[in-house]
């Protein structure tokens, strides 16, 4: 005999699972190419979004995404595949389409990497219009290096982009944004474009929330106060609380040889995607790597998002993964025109 209780209980769970089902099934939804770790992905979520589906080709970043963004589809395949024989715009219609492609090819802070595959790298950026055009999201939100626009690099390779994103009728608009803008301890600064096709009106680029204190006069520092402006965190604010029982906390056993500690009232540069040559990613108080979990909260992401796969592959999805709260400022301002 099942009691009142237990049936109280039953039906008490199966209302807040319809529950959740009804309030997700009216928020504007994401998919998100090249998705990787999932940057974008939870920002997008922060800022209100329903996450369908990412896809990657790299297996220990799917199964990370998968892990984080339960409710979604991961599709753990090369981009042409799914272009040629997965691709459906009934399966897959999303309101906003994510892109971050591998930016290799692009960054200026690769000098040495192999030269074909630099350009297979490059190429792919090509791939983010043929899926735009099949399935004609409201906004593509665009995301690369600075350098995915430099005039040696790949001027021919960004006026191609333009171009096919303009022959399948999206307006597109560009903008450089600076994490520490934005809440994020690093001075990371990443191009976005985005693409509207007519009809939809073109968001606002967000208004930044964080100035870097210390790097302004005392007056500036008063009117930056004055309009709600924020110190963006230092080092010391962002490894506050970590201890070693804390998830991710593993870090790369090797001695490090460049001795260039990240220092506690700073916001560092850009977080690499390899612990080595280990610029600006030595521990400031010890003589260690930092940790994945210290990696991440310099990219802003929270405890609970959990990386998997071996060591290298978590600094790599971390060091390649877009800040969440960058994506969340751009995200929510994108929300507004859906």
């Amino acid at each position: 005999m099942i009691s009142i209780a237990e049936t109280d209980s039953q039906t008490s769970t199966r209302d807040i699972t319809t529950n959740h089902a009804q309030a997700q099934a009216i928020l504007p939804t994401v998919g998100d190419l090249f998705c990787g770790a999932g940057g974008l992905s939870l920002g997008a979520k922060m800022a209100g979004f329903r996450v369908k589906w990412g896809l990657d080709n790299g297996q220990s970043a799917a199964e990370t995404y998968k892990f984080n963004h339960e409710d979604a589809i991961v599709y753990t395949l090369d981009i042409y595949d799914f272009i040629k024989n997965h691709i459906s715009r009934k399966t897959q219609k999303v309101d906003v389409l994510l892109a971050a492609p591998p930016c290799q090819g692009y960054t200026t802070a690769n000098t040495r990497g192999n030269i074909i595959d630099m350009t297979n790298n490059m190429v792919l950026a090509l791939t983010v219009p043929l899926v735009v055009d099949k399935l004609k999201p409201k906004i593509l939100v665009f995301e690369n290096v600075r350098g995915f626009f430099n005039k040696i690099k790949s001027d021919e390779m960004y006026k191609i982009f333009i171009n096919d994103m303009m022959d399948i009728g999206y307006k597109i608009e560009t903008r450089i944004l600076k994490a520490a803008n934005f809440g994020v301890c690093q001075r990371r600064e990443r191009f976005f474009l985005m693409a509207v096709k007519q009809g939809i009106r073109m968001p606002l680029w967000p208004e930044p929330t964080h100035f870097i204190d210390g790097e302004c006069t005392e007056q500036e520092r008063s009117n930056y106060l004055d309009i709600g402006l924020m110190p963006t965190p230092t080092v010391s604010k962002a490894f506050e609380g970590l201890t070693d029982s804390s998830p991710n906390m593993e870090y790369c056993k090797t001695t490090p040889y460049h001795l260039k500690r990240l220092t506690l009232d700073s916001v560092p540069s850009t977080v690499l995607c390899t612990i080595n040559p280990g610029w600006d990613n030595i521990h400031p108080t010890e003589f260690r790597h930092i940790s994945v979990r210290e990696q991440a909260r310099l990219q802003s992401f929270p405890d609970d998002y959990i990386f998997l796969g071996d060591l290298n592959a978590q600094y790599r999805q971390v060091g390649n993964a877009v800040p969440p709260l960058l994506a969340k400022a751009l995200l929510e301002e994108v929300k507004l025109c859906i």
